[in-house]
């Protein structure tokens, strides 16, 4: 990797250290994402910068505009990378509640009355509208790419209520958006929990070395182990105590390590040497997009051989979700 250069070697931008996955609805016209009216459809929700009284914005912005490349989407092959910048201020909550008690005790002390429900958070409202100038904004890329072939969508993020905003961020730019979280035919946990007790794991899957497994009583005891040999009695015996797999470190033959949760989220993505030396190239712009193919067809296959093994069905639109149609009976 040397020919890439320090920058390079340190800061690989385009690979996906996460995948949530959605599923588009088998009834989608998938080639809409490929076409103008996407990318001009995403136009109409840039990204703009919070006021100085607001706390949050979001829009979309071009994944390659570091190199001013000003596309709002990238197509490579039957993938379309997408990219939502969020910019938030967020003031310091410890000082917000001082703040807010020190008003409160003035009004107290001064009008000789206790300050209720409704009024503390008249308080509240005042007292952010205050410092949300002072606050400078932070800011976060969020990337996604679409698999047009295989009806995927797939966020860049671990958090799942995060990606659940992206999604509902980009539902809102097409005024509709037809996709399901995955619907399996058993219990992924007890599927994980069985590559162990029975030492069989998908073909092309190892263990790694941390693991979380949980109880499904109402009160979840949960225990996690790292640097951990996932074979040893130890985590045998959290499974004949009840407890299930959530999440799995795997590495995937030398393509890549992450972990799997139980909702079907790819975490911590750890993609190997041997893979990435086959991007080679000096410019930077050509690099990342190279990347981007490597981690995308790979979280893709990863995702495609999921399928079987957990018995991935349902795959059907949410109620009432379709893209509107034109009177020419094309998408918008």
């Amino acid at each position: 990797m040397a020919s890439l250069g320090l920058k390079k070697v340190t800061e690989r931008n385009m690979l996906f250290k996460h995948a949530n996955v959605f599923w588009l609805s088998p009834d989608m016209d998938t080639s809409f994402f490929t076409g103008e009216k996407f990318a001009q459809k995403l136009s109409e929700n840039p990204f703009v910068n919070c006021g100085r009284h607001e706390m949050e914005r979001s829009g979309w912005v071009p994944p390659f505009e570091q190199y001013d490349n000003k596309s709002l989407t990238y197509a490579n092959g039957h993938t379309v990378l997408i990219t939502l910048k969020v910019e938030k201020r967020q003031p310091n909550a410890t000082g917000v509640r001082q703040l807010i008690q020190r008003k409160i005790d003035e009004i107290e002390k001064k009008e000789d009355r206790k300050v209720y429900h409704k009024e503390r958070l008249a308080i509240k409202d005042d007292v952010v509208q205050q410092v949300l100038p002072e606050t400078l904004p932070v800011s976060e890329r969020i990337n996604a790419f679409i698999s047009t072939k295989d009806r995927m969508v797939i966020v860049d993020c671990s958090s799942e209520n995060k990606a659940e905003d992206f999604i509902s961020e980009l539902r809102k730019t097409l005024g509709s958006l037809p996709v399901t979280r995955s619907q399996t035919g058993q219990p992924c946990d007890e599927v994980m929990s069985s590559w162990i007790k029975n030492s069989e794991l998908p073909s092309g899957l190892t263990l790694g070395s941390k693991i979380k497994l949980s109880s499904k009583q109402e009160s979840a005891s949960v225990a996690t182990l790292t640097n951990q040999d996932l074979t040893s009695c130890e985590v045998h015996e959290h499974l004949d105590n009840g407890k299930t797999v959530k999440e799995i470190a795997l590495h995937a033959e030398e393509k890549c390590s992450f972990s799997l949760t139980s909702s079907l989220t790819l975490k911590s993505f750890s993609w190997s040497d041997k893979l990435l030396m086959q991007n080679e190239s000096d410019d930077f712009e050509t690099a990342d997009k190279a990347d981007f193919q490597i981690c995308s067809s790979g979280i893709i296959a990863l995702l495609k051989s999921f399928v079987d093994v957990f018995k991935i069905t349902g795959i059907q639109p949410a109620a009432n979700f379709s893209l509107t149609m034109q009177q020419d009976g094309t998408h918008p």
